[in-house]
C-alpha cells in the first residue's frame, strides 16, 4: 500500500530549469491529456496514457547528484525543479499518480511569473483530497497551486509504464532539425491525411544515410529530401532501407518536442510495427522516447 504524507522531508533537485520542465509537460500534452507519473528516489517518469493507435511518451527526469556543482544554474541564473516528497510504500519507495496534463500545465504556468529559487512539488492530502501542490517562492510573494491527481497501485502503475514490447528495428537514423521537419510536415497536411517516411542507411559509396518525407494524391505529390545524415554504425556494410506511412497530425505532434531545443534525436523505424522518436533534452540521462505504430510498411510502387 502507498500512502502520501503532508509533512514532507526530503528535496530532490533535477536537472531541468523551469522552463525547460514546462516544455516537457507541454510537449506531452500534444499527444495526451492524461499521463502517469512514477515518482522514485532517482528519477521522476512520465508516461502518457493514449489509445493503441495513437502516440505514446515517457519522459524520464533524474535527480542530480547532490555532489554534483551548479555551474549551469550559476551560468543560466534560472530557477532549478524540485521535488519534496515522503514515500512509504511496499513498493520499493516508489509511488504513482494519474493527472491531467493539461491541468498540470495550467498550474506551472500560473507560477511562472514567480522568481524564486526553484519550483517545488509536493505530494499533499488537502480535505481529503489527494494533490500534487506546486509552490514557487520568493520574499515577496508564495504561489501555490494544487492539481487534482489519483494515486495508483503498484500494478496499475507498473502497467501503465511499460513500454511497448522491443523489436527489431530496420534503420536508425540521427534526425535533421525537428523544427525544419515539423515545419515541411504541417504544409504537407493540407495535401493527405498520411505521410511516407522513405528511410536509407548507406555508405557515403552507395549515397549515404537520407530520410525522404512524402505525401500524395491522385491530384498532388509532394517530397522533401533530408540527406547527409547519420547512424550509429560506424562501419555500415550493407545498404539497409525501411518504407513506413504514418497518420500526419499523430507524427506533427509528436515534432512539438523541437520547441523545447532538445540536445539531440534520433529516429529508429520498424517497418512491421512502429516507429521511435528518441528525444535527448541536456544530457542522455533525461529524455523522452515516443511511439507512433505504423499503418503500413514495406515497399509500394512510387520507388524513391
Amino acid at each position: 500500500m502507498v500512502r502520501e504524507k503532508k509533512c514532507l522531508t526530503s528535496n530532490a533537485r533535477t536537472s531541468l530549469t523551469f522552463d525547460r520542465f514546462a516544455g516537457l509537460i507541454q510537449s506531452l500534452e500534444k499527444i495526451a491529456t492524461t499521463c502517469v507519473l512514477r515518482f522514485s528516489p532517482s528519477e521522476m517518469k512520465f508516461a502518457t496514457v493514449s489509445g493503441i493507435s495513437d502516440p505514446r511518451a515517457f519522459a524520464k527526469i533524474p535527480h542530480s547528484d547532490p555532489e554534483e556543482g551548479e555551474e549551469e544554474e550559476d551560468v543560466e541564473g534560472k530557477s532549478k525543479v524540485f521535488v519534496s516528497m515522503m514515500v512509504e510504500s511496499r513498493a520499493n519507495n516508489h509511488i504513482w499518480i494519474e493527472l491531467e496534463l493539461s491541468t498540470l500545465l495550467r498550474g506551472l504556468k500560473s507560477t511562472a511569473g514567480v522568481s524564486s529559487q526553484g519550483l517545488t512539488m509536493k505530494l499533499v492530502k488537502k480535505s481529503g483530497l489527494k494533490c500534487l501542490t506546486l509552490t514557487m517562492k520568493n520574499v515577496d510573494a508564495v504561489v501555490t497551486q494544487d492539481i487534482p491527481i489519483r494515486t495508483l497501485t503498484p500494478n496499475e502503475g507498473a502497467r501503465h509504464m511499460k513500454e511497448p514490447d522491443e523489436v527489431s528495428m530496420d534503420v536508425e537514423l540521427r534526425m535533421p532539425s525537428l523544427k525544419t521537419v515539423k515545419l515541411v510536415t504541417d504544409r504537407m497536411k493540407s495535401v493527405d491525411r498520411f505521410i511516407t517516411l522513405d528511410t536509407k542507411v548507406a555508405s557515403v559509396a552507395h549515397g549515404g544515410c537520407s530520410m525522404v518525407l512524402r505525401v500524395g494524391t491522385t491530384q498532388a505529390s509532394v517530397k522533401t529530401y533530408f540527406r547527409n545524415l547519420e547512424t550509429s554504425s560506424s562501419n555500415i556494410q550493407d545498404v539497409k532501407r525501411a518504407r513506413v506511412k504514418l497518420d500526419i497530425k499523430k507524427f506533427s505532434r509528436m515534432l512539438w518536442v523541437h520547441q523545447i531545443y532538445p540536445k539531440d534525436a534520433w529516429l529508429l523505424i520498424s517497418e512491421s510495427s512502429m516507429i521511435i522518436l528518441y528525444v535527448i533534452l541536456d544530457d542522455s540521462r533525461t529524455n523522452i522516447l515516443y511511439y507512433l505504430p505504423v499503418l503500413s510498411g514495406g515497399d509500394d510502387d512510387d520507388d524513391e
